[in-house]
């Protein structure tokens, strides 16, 4: 059995050493849509329109513990509100006002 066998890619860089890169399991089999992957441990949200309410499609698996908010200027946010829309999948982040920022998920 050869590596192609177990879907792994080989790539040579110039120091002559191997990388191995798993095949994604979206080209093994037919499956649409996103899929829960447990390698994924953090996802980063970035919401480029100011909102007061945020749709965050994470699709970790689990419903994250640690949600850190930074707006546009660089500002830690503070206050907000999360809720859980689709368990392991989708959440709201609530804010007081309308906002752009990243929402760091882990």
């Amino acid at each position: 059995m050869t590596a192609a066998d177990l879907g792994v890619v080989e790539i040579r860089t110039p120091a002559t050493s191997v990388v191995e890169i798993p095949t994604p399991i979206s080209t093994l089999f037919d499956i649409t849509g996103p899929i829960f992957n447990p390698a994924v441990t953090a996802y980063l949200h970035k919401q480029l329109a100011p909102g007061a309410v945020w749709v965050v499609e994470h699709h970790l698996g689990y419903d994250p513990g640690g949600i850190t908010v930074i707006d546009d200027e660089g500002y830690r946010i503070e206050g907000y509100g999360v809720q859980y829309v689709v368990p392991g999948s989708r959440l709201l982040i609530v804010h007081d006002i309308s906002i752009m920022g990243t929402a760091h998920l882990s």
